[in-house]
């Protein structure tokens, strides 16, 4: 869930005014996901397993990762981590992607 105050600031503590998993549940249905956070990230990693869980038994194809050693700018604290992740990912749903 993002976290963005009225303002569109960032604030840690601050609850979402429009929570992701409401935007992203119908989409979600027809296009893989794969969800990213870094180990050490100040975003709440289990505030979304309960979405992840109803989505998935909803029938989404819904990934979630942790990126090793990475805070909320993962991509940059441990590139190679978060490239094997995406590059694994989308080989996979390539791969089932030719195999239907």
């Amino acid at each position: 869930v993002a976290y963005r105050s009225k303002g569109g600031k960032m604030r840690f503590g601050m609850f979402a005014k429009e929570p992701l998993r409401d935007i992203l549940a119908p989409a979600l249905m027809s296009v893989p996901t794969l969800i990213l956070y870094g180990t050490k990230d100040w975003m709440a990693y289990n505030g979304v397993e309960d979405d992840i869980k109803s989505w998935v038994d909803s029938g989404a194809d819904v990934r979630v990762e942790r990126i090793n050693g990475g805070g909320h700018n993962f991509f940059i604290e441990n590139p190679s981590d978060f490239h094997t992740k995406v590059a694994g990912f989308s080989e996979e749903t390539n791969r089932s992607c030719l195999e239907a």
